[in-house]
C-alpha cells in the first residue's frame, strides 16, 4: 500500500466518523486523480452515501465489574530452594570477624515480587533478598558459637504471605578460644 493510498484512507475514516451524525460529506478527484474530501460542496464534488453506524449502549443498572485476575495462577510456583555450600549436621569453623558467606539456589528464580529471608533458630537474619535472581546469597556475621538452625523462606512483597521455605538445616558454630600464658 502507498504512503498516499494510506493517507486518503486515514482521511477518509477520520472525516466519515467526525461527520457522520450532522454532515454531508463530499467526493471529489483534483487534476492529478487524488480523492478529495470534504464537508462542503466545491467545483466537480458529489455527495457520498454514508451507511449508519451500528451503536451499541450498556444498560445503565448493570455495572461491570473488572475481571480480578491472579498474578500468582500465571506464574510458576517454587519448586527448589536448596542450601548450595552447607548440608545439615555442617561444621563452620570461624575464628576471625569475617562473614560466614551462605548461598541458595532457587527454581524458578526469585520474582521481581518476591522477598527471601534468612532464619537463625526462627528469627530474621540479616538483610533479606529482592528478586529477581536464582542465587540467594546471606552474609553470616557473629554467629555464637554452638548449634543454630538455619531455614531460608520466600515471602511475597505485597501479600506479605509465605509461599515458599527451603529446609531446616543444622549448623554447628566453632570458635576457637586463644589461651594466655600465665606471666612470671
Amino acid at each position: 500500500m502507498k504512503q498516499g493510498d494510506a493517507m486518503r484512507k486515514i482521511l477518509f475514516l477520520t472525516l466519515y466518523f467526525t461527520y457522520t451524525l450532522h454532515a454531508t460529506i463530499y467526493q471529489s478527484t483534483d487534476k492529478n486523480g487524488t480523492a478529495i474530501f470534504s464537508n462542503s460542496p466545491s467545483y466537480n464534488s458529489k455527495p457520498m452515501q454514508l451507511e449508519k453506524l451500528q451503536t451499541y449502549s450498556v444498560a445503565a443498572d448493570k455495572k461491570i465489574a473488572p475481571e480480578k485476575k491472579n498474578i500468582r495462577e500465571k506464574q510458576p510456583a517454587y519448586q527448589r530452594l536448596e542450601f548450595a555450600n552447607l548440608k545439615n549436621n555442617a561444621t563452620i569453623r570461624n575464628n576471625n570477624s569475617s562473614p560466614f558467606m551462605l548461598q541458595l539456589t532457587i527454581k524458578p528464580g526469585l520474582r521481581k515480587s518476591d522477598r527471601a529471608v534468612l532464619m537463625l533458630d526462627g528469627k530474621p537474619m540479616g538483610k533479606e533478598v529482592v528478586g529477581p535472581r536464582e542465587q540467594l546469597n546471606f552474609k553470616l556475621f557473629n554467629v555464637n558459637r554452638g548449634s543454630h538452625q538455619l531455614q531460608v523462606k520466600v515471602f511475597s512483597v505485597k501479600e506479605k504471605q509465605q509461599l515458599f521455605k527451603s529446609e531446616l538445616i543444622t549448623v554447628n558454630f566453632q570458635q576457637n578460644s586463644i589461651k594466655f600464658k600465665k606471666s612470671d
